[in-house]
């Protein structure tokens, strides 16, 4: 379908409360990232997590259909002692269509809960690619991993 005919997408972050209901659709996307991990958490852990607000959960939806699934965290970086908002896992389709409101809602979020910056890392050369585009310049490393970053 050409890109002008396409439904906008939708970002939305899942209340924690709620967190059952959305599982069924937020865990397939989550499993693909897990797995890439070095050590993956597996579904209890991630589930446990975003009941316990270790981790946030985000659906991204196209219509009434679920395209991707995120899952953030909160992190103090160890230098500087700045909050950051770190995007985890990332898990579907459409990158370049939901991205930007994503980002936005997320900003929107990470700010309202003190963060200075969204943060991410990743060595998949889709990740490479976009980074840039969407404002993220290399902030730091963190073991085997650049981890890139955008004030916000």
């Amino acid at each position: 379908m050409p890109h002008g005919l396409r439904c906008a997408l939708i970002a939305t972050g899942i209340d924690p409360m709620y967190i059952e209901l959305a599982w069924p659709y937020l865990w397939p996307f989550l499993e693909r990232a897990d797995n890439r991990l070095e050590r993956p958490m597996g579904p209890s852990a991630i589930l446990t997590s975003i009941r316990s607000r270790g981790l946030q959960g985000w659906l991204i939806y196209d219509k009434n259909m679920p395209v991707a699934g995120i899952a953030t965290r909160l992190q103090r970086h160890t230098t500087s002692g700045e909050l950051h908002c770190q995007i985890f896992m990332v898990g579907g389709s459409h990158l370049s269509e939901w991205v930007g409101d994503f980002l936005a809602k997320l900003a929107a979020w990470a700010k309202s809960e003190g963060c200075c910056a969204i943060v991410a890392s990743g060595v998949r050369s889709g990740w490479l690619r976009v980074a840039p585009k969407l404002g993220f310049s290399p902030f730091y490393i963190d073991g085997p991993d650049q981890v890139w970053g955008v004030h916000i």
